[in-house]
């Protein structure tokens, strides 16, 4: 597995300044069926260009997809932690530093203590996703974990950055998601349909926006 980041790591942008930035690496653990999914997302905030300031149009953010990966099916949870590791590593040497957010249900819970063990050299936030009604600071309902970011897609808040490793297979998950509802599928069940890149997505903007 290749180590670089999406050539188009930078935002590019003539007419706005941009200040902020912060990177969320959000981590779907998989399972027997299911792979184990990264997806890397920067959280922007893009100040107005001259026209819009004179219309008084003010800052708002934007959270960019950066890069997409899906870790091969039957990889060891060592091995993911390591690859993890690899890649957080790489954006702290770029900016700094990064929340690093890990679905903590089922077997999260041992990985989780695994990369506390490893020192995985940036914030580590376990999120446990629920069939509950109500979020707490460790845990969230699907149904409110999926919803949000599906309106952070219509709203125009979320992008997924061009040329963005992956992008299509997200995508192609994101519309899914929405063509399903507010219920997200694991696996896809009878289908052959998978959400793990989607879910992924959907923990690192969960942190991202209530950070």
């Amino acid at each position: 597995m290749g180590l670089g980041l999406t050539a188009d790591w930078e935002l590019r942008s003539m007419n706005a300044a941009i200040r902020n930035r912060r990177v969320y690496v959000g981590l779907d653990l998989g399972q027997r069926m299911t792979p184990s999914a990264i997806v890397i997302l920067e959280r922007l905030e893009v100040m107005p260009d001259y026209t819009d300031m004179l219309r008084g149009v003010g800052p708002r953010m934007k959270y960019v997809v950066r890069q997409v990966e899906r870790v091969r099916l039957g990889t060891p949870y060592p091995e993911v932690v390591k690859r993890v590791k690899e890649l957080v590593g790489l954006i702290v040497a770029r900016r700094g530093s990064c929340v690093l957010v890990v679905d903590s249900s089922g077997v999260g819970v041992p990985v989780v203590e695994m990369m506390q063990a490893a020192g995985m050299g940036c914030w580590l936030a376990p999120v446990a996703i629920t069939s509950g009604e109500k979020a707490t600071e460790t845990s969230v309902p699907r149904v409110q974990l999926v919803t949000r970011m599906q309106l952070m897609a219509q709203t125009g808040e979320l992008e997924i950055a061009a040329g963005c490793r992956h992008g299509e297979a997200l995508a192609w998950e994101l519309v899914h998601l929405q063509a399903e509802g507010r219920a997200a599928r694991r696996g896809g069940a009878g289908s052959g349909e998978s959400d793990d890149l989607a879910l992924a997505l959907a923990l690192a903007c969960w942190k991202a926006k209530v950070r």
